[in-house]
This record gives structure tokens, C-alpha cells and sequence, in this order.
């Protein structure tokens, strides 16, 4: 499975403004929130106000809309530590 992270675009500057990396004990809830199928997909997925909404509860932080888009992006592979 992907690791993802929540990446904050600047509305003004179209510039990054935050990351915060999705922790894997919550990327279930977190894909089903963004609406992703398929965790292995490449791409990166704006999110909507109220996943934004949804997603910050879960993760922990304090959006801000107003100031920031929110997408959802893959950064690499969740090593399978049951494999030797």
C-alpha cells in the first residue's frame, strides 16, 4: 500500500504552505474520506470542504480553507514488514 500525505496549496500564491503526512494506522479512513478506490493509485486528489473538514478531525489539525486548497498525494510504497 501508497503512503500519502496532505499537501496545502497557497490560494494567492499557488505555492506549498504545509504538509502533513497521513499516518498508516488512519490511511484506511483517510482514502475513504477522500473517495479513493484504489490506494495504489498514482495522482494527486483535491479534496472538497467537507473532506478537508473530515480528514483534519481524524488527522488532527485546524484547516483553513480560506487560505489553502487540500489535496491528497501518494509520496511511496508502505514497507510490508511481514515479509521477510
Amino acid at each position: 500500500m501508497m503512503q500519502y500525505r496532505l499537501i496545502f496549496y497557497n490560494r494567492s500564491t499557488d505555492r506549498v504552505g504545509g504538509l502533513i503526512d497521513i499516518p498508516g494506522r488512519l490511511l484506511a479512513q483517510v482514502l475513504t474520506l477522500a473517495g479513493i478506490q484504489n490506494a495504489n493509485d498514482l495522482g494527486e486528489y483535491p479534496l472538497d470542504a467537507a473532506q478537508v473538514h473530515n480528514i483534519s478531525a481524524l488527522v488532527g489539525f485546524k484547516p483553513d480553507p480560506t487560505r489553502f486548497e487540500y489535496h491528497l498525494e501518494p509520496t511511496g510504497q508502505i514497507p510490508d514488514r511481514l515479509r521477510a
